[in-house]
């Protein structure tokens, strides 16, 4: 409901309230002339898109919930030295220049994105239950989650400042991770990780591996997309098990692919479009059900045509010997923008 008053009045009686959302509401501030009631029963605070500039939680000592989401006025919260309740914060779309989290070790979900202006962020030591952290846009240099080990989602996204990212060392959780730009990337740290998706990562010159990447063997999805320096892909990524999608496109500097890829046996998906790729590993041509996807002359170079073809024509290709009848599905760039969809073009 549309709130029309820049504060609530003085003879607001609230001491039971337990939600309160004023959504798309005039209000500036909580309190008429200032004035600090303590709302201990509240638990759901719903400012979206108001026109707030400050708040300060300790009259919310019960707080659970905070949704201050396009409040692009807002430039100062302040959060009590103790606020064990609050487990949900959208921060999105505020002028934040400084946040501190210190005071909510109980936080579960955090989402601030997009926050050009936030260059300072304090998080506790210790976040046992914090699971889900997005952040985006921010001016900040260093993230530090080292506290946060039972995390299960990340997202960052477009910190074009950020050059270091700790994860806890034993964050055996975390399930999905989506960086775009990012300058380094450990995957040592995420064991049971599903899905890595790292995107206009500019910076990123090399993917740091475990020796042995079969400890990665929950991981079903890595993305590389638009990262333009990356030279190399570690030849151990063949021992990730479950590995489903393997997408590389327009990461214009990888000029070859590791020659054990047919390892993977449950591949299902290789982009190269946009790649210097110009060779593909002999060993992939096993893979049963592996649908390739780059650009029409890229693929047309291994053999592969724009029509579907017939068993008789899959015994008798002469661009690849020795591939298995049903093997490989090419799918061309020009196949991807029409209307129809893709188009499997070997079976």
């Amino acid at each position: 409901m549309y709130y029309p008053f820049s504060s609530l009045p003085k003879t607001f009686q609230a001491n039971n309230l337990v939600m309160l959302g004023m959504i798309d509401s005039e209000i500036v501030q909580l309190w008429e002339g200032g004035e600090k009631k303590i709302l201990k029963k509240l638990k759901y605070l719903d400012l979206r898109n108001s026109k707030l500039k400050t708040l300060g939680l300790g009259m919310t000592p019960n707080l659970v919930q905070l949704d201050i989401l396009e409040c692009r006025d807002l430039v100062e919260l302040r959060f009590p030295l103790h606020c064990l309740e609050l487990i949900d914060i959208n921060l999105s779309h505020t002028k934040l220049r400084t946040l501190d989290l210190r005071g909510d070790p109980n936080l579960e979900i955090f989402l601030e994105s997009p926050a050009y202006i936030l260059a300072k962020l304090h998080i506790p030591a210790k976040f046992p239950k914090l699971k889900s952290f997005k952040l985006g846009g921010s001016k900040l240099t260093t993230l530090d989650l080292q506290g946060a080990q039972n995390l299960k989602k990340l997202e960052v996204r477009r910190c074009d400042n950020l050059e270091e990212l700790h994860i806890h060392s034993n964050c055996l959780k975390l399930e999905y991770i989506e960086i775009i730009g990012l300058r380094t990337f450990d995957l040592a740290l995420t064991l049971n990780l599903k899905r890595l998706r790292l995107i206009e990562c500019s910076h990123l010159v090399e993917l740091q591996a475990p020796e042995d990447l079969g400890q990665l063997e929950c991981l079903e999805e890595l993305i590389l997309s638009e990262c333009t320096v990356l030279r190399d892909i570690p030849n151990n990524i063949c021992k990730m098990k479950r590995l489903e999608r393997f997408h590389l496109r327009n990461c214009v500097a990888i000029e070859k692919l590791p020659e054990e890829l047919g390892r993977l046996e449950c591949l299902k998906e290789l982009n190269i479009e946009g790649t210097s790729i110009r060779h593909l590993p002999q060993s992939i041509f096993e893979l049963k059900g592996l649908h390739i996807f780059g650009f029409r002359r890229l693929l047309e170079s291994f053999g592969f045509t724009s029509e579907i073809q017939t068993s008789e024509d899959k015994m008798n290709r002469k661009a690849v010997n020795n591939i298995h009848p049903e093997t490989i599905a090419g799918v061309f760039k020009d196949d991807l923008e029409s209307s129809e969809g893709p188009k499997k073009l070997i079976q």
